[in-house]
């Protein structure tokens, strides 16, 4: 078996890394409890996050 044989394999990789992926997002959010809060931080500092979570603590209660 040589390189160009095994390519393929390769190549494969991330789309079946995104498959699984995939897969267990779907579970967590299909099967496993709805409990806590989600604060999406993908547009704040690491400083604004940490201010962010006491803020929404003390408003959730």
């Amino acid at each position: 078996m040589g390189a160009d044989s095994a390519c393929w394999t390769c190549a494969s990789a991330p789309r079946r890394a995104a498959a699984r992926i995939a897969g267990l997002d779907a579970y967590l959010r299909e099967q496993t409890p709805h409990i806590g809060r989600w604060l999406d931080t993908s547009e704040l500092t690491a400083e604004r996050a940490a201010d962010e979570i006491p803020a929404r603590a003390e408003a959730a209660v």
